[in-house]
């Protein structure tokens, strides 16, 4: 389940059991009949209707009917107008199917939360500034591109079927999150130069694998439908 799904969802749920609720609320607190029948008089072109119809049947039952179906009016009215962003999210029962839905998506998504350490690492092999270039690329591998976007780097390998591996990198500020979709990989954690990693390892040959960790200064992903122990050998 994406983002847009997860919106749509929570939008259903919210005006279903919000619906529900406020409707039996606002007809708790209706005035009686007598008062709605003083505020919600019928209009000009109802009382025309009415008139005609008079002379089909009698006219105090044809009345009572008119004002009946004029209290109903004056019911929906009400009831629509009350119904609002704030009374939807105080009902217990929206707010608990919110809470599930949220819950459901995040199961298939793994929410990566990290902070810049004081501790010293070792430092990376670079070839240039600060750079990092792994020292070790699985046989047939070569360097095929590099691409700025923004603060991030992306380096791309490739060997001679077209088999892909992506090296991102990106500064770090003293804090942030990164989001991955785990429905379609096994989450694991691994060692990766003294320090814990996020390995997401794809569940069929198909699937993207990935390998999350960083350093004091800069996070790092490698992500590849190669077999998982090779990023973690490149990382490493």
């Amino acid at each position: 389940m994406d983002k847009t799904e997860l919106r749509k969802k929570l939008f259903k749920i919210v005006l279903n059991e919000a619906l529900k609720e406020d409707f039996q609320q606002e007809l708790n607190h209706l005035p009686a009949e007598s008062i709605l029948k003083d505020r919600y008089s019928p209009s000009l072109k109802l009382r025309r209707e009415i008139e005609r119809l008079d002379k089909k049947s009698a006219r105090r039952a044809v009345w009572r009917k008119a004002c009946r179906a004029a209290a109903r009016a004056a019911v929906v009215v009400a009831v629509i107008a009350a119904v609002s962003v704030g009374s939807l999210l105080s009902v217990s029962a929206s707010r608990r199917a919110i809470f599930n839905a949220v819950e459901e998506w995040k199961s298939d998504h793994l929410n990566l939360h990290y902070e810049e350490s004081s501790r010293p690492n070792p430092p990376y092999p670079s070839k240039s500034g600060t750079v990092y270039k792994p020292h070790y690329l699985p046989a047939g591998f070569t360097e095929k591109q590099t691409r700025k976007l923004g603060p991030t780097l992306l380096i791309f390998y490739q060997n001679s079927k077209g088999v892909s591996i992506e090296l991102k990198q990106c500064p770090l500020a003293k804090e942030g999150t990164m989001l991955f979709d785990t429905e379609h990989s096994t989450q694991k954690e691994v060692n990766i130069r003294g320090e814990k990693a996020v390995l997401l390892e794809g569940k069929t040959s198909s699937d993207k694998s990935f390998l999350i960790w960083k350093n004091r200064t800069t996070s790092f992903v490698l992500e590849s439908t190669f077999p998982a122990k090779e990023l973690v050998k490149i990382a490493d």
